[in-house]
């Protein structure tokens, strides 16, 4: 009776050894998982003459060209923005490299050399909410439209898998 307790404790705690625990995935897991396409834009324009205006920039100021581009994180912080179905004209590369990085408890998503996609050479940008399938991030860019004043545009893009 003794020896069939024995074995059967030992059965159970084999089984409990060889279940698989999934470990807990990161940003940059999530990330590097797939290409990301751009599914809608808007930018939140805040000038020092007062005016204060939100507009769909993707919807009507992205050529189509762009628009079906692929955003692919990978590995050691590199990337390519890669174009999909449609070139914008001769010389169109392929591929654009960029890099990456996740910073502070994976709520900053900081993106370098992707000017194409993002409107400035370096996106700092915070992660508003990320999932399997789906990211958003939103970024600030001071433009200068009139000499003297700094004007703030504030993007916000949303992309799927």
């Amino acid at each position: 009776m003794i020896k069939n307790v024995y074995i059967s404790l030992l059965l159970v705690i084999v089984a409990g050894a060889c279940t698989k625990t999934e470990e807990a995935k990161t940003v940059h897991d999530t990330l590097r998982n797939g290409k990301w396409r751009q599914s809608s834009g808007t930018v939140r324009f805040q000038g020092q003459n007062g005016i204060d205006s939100t507009y769909n920039y993707f919807t009507d100021g992205v050529a189509a060209c762009v628009k079906d581009d692929y955003i692919v994180f990978k590995e050691n912080f590199s990337g390519v923005v890669e174009d999909a179905d449609s070139s914008c004209g001769v010389g169109d590369p392929r591929e654009i490299p960029f890099t990456w990085e996740v910073m502070k408890a994976e709520t900053k998503l900081n993106i370098f050399n992707a000017r194409r996609n993002f409107h400035t050479s370096s996106v700092y940008g915070e992660i508003v909410s990320v999932s399997e399938s789906a990211l958003s991030i939103r970024y600030v860019v001071y433009e200068q439209f009139t000499p003297g004043d700094i004007d703030t545009l504030t993007y916000t893009n949303d992309y799927t898998k």
